[in-house]
């Protein structure tokens, strides 16, 4: 499971979700430092990147998944971010 340039600063799980996020996949979700500045979004049961966000200045300092699993938080250096993970590429 190599997708970082640099350090993984937080890690996020999200239980499977009928009908949200995803398509309901099991998911976790990595930060990278400042070096990276980037998210990614793992398959929990095979550990493949499903997708990579990016749009951070610096680091990611936290992550959260929405209740219904549509939605991904991440906050850290310059901001939060609110990513729709319905319209992420797989």
């Amino acid at each position: 499971m190599k997708a970082h340039k640099g350090a993984i600063k937080c890690v996020k799980a999200m239980p499977t979700v009928a009908g949200g996020g995803l398509a309901g996949d099991a998911i976790f979700a990595t930060a990278g430092d400042i070096s990276d500045k980037c998210i990614h979004i793992w398959d929990m049961m095979t550990f493949t990147n499903m997708t990579t966000l990016g749009g951070h200045k610096g680091e990611i300092r936290a992550l959260e998944f929405s209740k219904d699993g549509k939605y991904l938080f991440s906050a850290g250096q310059g901001g939060m971010l609110v990513w729709d993970l319905r319209n992420t590429n797989k």
